[in-house]
């Protein structure tokens, strides 16, 4: 399927591929196929033109080379994984809805790539600036500062950016939780974001990390 800029994705279509290898990627580690893993784990670091779109430079990719280096650490290739898991730990920021940001949902890779490098400080204070952005998230106002002048009457994708930024906010509530170890009250936040919106690929990949030790 060739995706085209005007059908209004913005960044939903790489988001979806991007999960898609990552959770073939899990099912391969899970099966003792570590160099397979890493192959997916890289076709969604380098996407397929056919999506027509790329990530943006600022873009965060901490939740692929955080699972990159993890195949690599299956594979025995000890000194790529740190390398990787290093990549992860200092992506710093990402790019939202059109202009850069200090947090976002990719944060919380970092925070357990500063965890596989036994760094429990740097971990720790990810963990405090996710809830931080979390609880000013739930009460911001939502302003729309980008104005698309000529879409088409219908598109493939539709959003509510109050609502957005409201299970964005619950999203950092349940990273922050799992990061300290309360799988219940995470497992409890990612099901209602999925019940409101089951799209919502950064819930559904929290999910994947619920069955994980």
């Amino acid at each position: 399927r060739t995706f085209q800029p005007w059908e209004g994705g913005e960044g939903v279509v790489l988001g979806a591929w991007e999960l898609a290898q990552l959770k073939r990627a899990r099912r391969l580690l899970a099966h003792g196929d570590p160099a397979q893993a890493e192959a997916a784990i890289r076709a969604a670091i380098e996407p397929p033109t056919n999506l027509g779109e790329d990530r943006h430079p600022l873009a965060n990719c901490a939740d692929l080379y955080l699972a990159l280096g993890d195949a690599l650490n299956a594979f025995g290739d000890t000194v790529g994984a740190r390398d990787a898991w290093g990549a992860a730990a200092q992506s710093d920021g990402d790019f939202q809805e059109m202009s850069p940001t200090g947090v976002s949902e990719k944060t919380y890779y970092s925070a357990l790539a500063w965890r596989r490098l036994r760094e429990s400080e740097q971990c720790d204070g990810l963990r405090e600036a996710i809830e931080a952005r979390a609880v000013l998230a739930a009460v911001e106002d939502v302003t729309i500062d980008y104005f698309a002048t000529s879409l088409p009457n219908m598109l493939l994708f539709t959003d509510d950016p109050v609502a957005r930024r409201r299970t964005f906010a619950q999203v950092l509530t349940a990273q922050a939780a799992l990061i300290l170890g309360n799988r219940e009250d995470a497992a409890a936040v990612c099901e209602h974001v999925l019940r409101i919106d089951p799209g919502n690929i950064h819930a559904d990949a929290l999910v994947a990390h619920l069955g994980e030790r």
